[in-house]
């Protein structure tokens, strides 16, 4: 499992944990001193492939906190790379167009 503010995980503030563990839920708390309105990423790979290599899931979230508790999308990388829309799409402004 890996943290970091640059989706390409190459910061010097980059954090990787190995966790072991078969099935279940895996709770993670990364030593992170997170600052206020910045997009962290983190990925998550079950095992390395037959290839070597690691099979990473990314995500992302902005640090909001005092924000209201909910989930949002406000970044445009989140909302290009994981949005999954019906109808809708943004424009060269990054306007909402509805069809």
């Amino acid at each position: 499992m890996e943290i970091d503010t640059t989706e390409l995980f190459n910061s010097a503030l980059k954090k990787s944990t190995q966790i072991s563990q078969e099935g279940g839920i895996i709770k993670w708390t990364p030593e992170v001193t997170y600052q206020p309105n910045t997009v962290y990423y983190w990925r998550i790979s079950p095992d390395i492939s037959l290839t070597g290599s690691f099979s990473w899931r990314t995500f992302s979230f902005v640090y909001l906190p005092k924000s209201s508790p909910g989930w949002n999308q406000s970044h445009f990388d989140q909302f290009n790379n994981y949005g999954k829309f019906v109808d809708m799409k943004l424009d060269s402004t990054r306007n909402p167009q509805i069809y």
